[in-house]
């Protein structure tokens, strides 16, 4: 039954397509790193990208890029970000740039670890501080429709045209429902990630933020996701979303965006 199923998922023309071009396109992953590189150095921001504490992730220039152009070319009034860092400063300067040609938006950044954020906002020139609202939220797990979920217990009270999914990370979450959750230290729980501590081994479940259900109903018409390499989140919010989407998957990239399809309505 098993090999059936991969069998018919592997002949699928859409699904197959998808999977030889994300096969070919990692072939050319250096190029499109020194693309992203040229893009950020020919617009003078490349310098904006410097690193602050040294256990904070490197950046990814093709992300970036992806994230500014995506910013700039669909012009948001207001975006929402959850999980601070590089994408912060990438999306505060592609509003910037939209300020430019008469388009004005603002970014809300949340994060549940306070460290985070304050190394995020030292890293802000002044001229960039205008466009973005740090926000600090505790994360708690908790479930939905019978799904172990997490969410942020303090929202900006905002309505996102654009919102970008990083976030939260699984040390972030508290608590447990039934004895499930996603920060187990020193458990038995054999998960996906597998990390070394003092304490030893952690195994962390994937986290699943269902943060942007309680946007959605009352979400504008051109409402817009961008899912930064959480695929586990993905399928959940392909799986409880209510509106209808057009979904675009980057398999290479790990990128995956939901826009929200037009419906007669300011």
């Amino acid at each position: 039954m098993i090999r059936k199923k991969f069998k018919n998922w592997l002949f699928h023309p859409v699904f197959f397509f998808q999977l030889l071009s994300s096969i070919i396109k990692k072939k050319f992953i250096p190029i499109y790193e020194r693309r992203a590189i040229d893009f950020f150095k020919s617009k003078d921001i490349y310098k904006y990208f410097v690193s602050g504490h040294k256990d904070e992730y490197t950046f990814e220039l093709i992300d970036l890029k992806n994230i500014f152009e995506l910013i700039t070319s669909r012009k948001p009034k207001c975006v929402l970000e959850f999980g601070s860092g590089f994408s912060t400063i990438c999306i505060a300067l592609a509003l910037k740039e939209n300020e430019k040609n008469g388009f004005f938006g603002q970014l809300y950044s949340v994060d549940a670890e306070k460290s985070w954020l304050k190394n995020t906002e030292d890293k802000f020139p002044p001229e960039l501080k205008k466009y973005v609202t740090f926000h600090y939220s505790s994360c708690s797990v908790s479930t939905f429709n019978g799904q172990l979920v997490s969410h942020f217990d303090n929202l900006p009270n905002i309505s996102p045209n654009f919102i970008y999914l990083d976030g939260p990370n699984p040390e972030s979450v508290r608590g447990k429902i039934r004895g499930l959750g996603f920060n187990e230290k020193n458990s038995n729980f054999k998960g996906d990630g597998i990390h070394k501590t003092d304490e030893g081994n952690r195994w962390d479940r994937r986290t699943v933020n269902a943060d942007i259900l309680l946007y959605e109903s009352s979400a504008p018409h051109d409402f817009f996701i961008l899912v930064d390499r959480l695929y586990v989140n993905m399928n959940f919010l392909s799986n409880n979303l209510k509106h209808k989407y057009t979904l675009k998957k980057d398999l290479a990239l790990g990128i995956v965006t939901f826009e929200k399809k037009y419906q007669p309505y300011p």
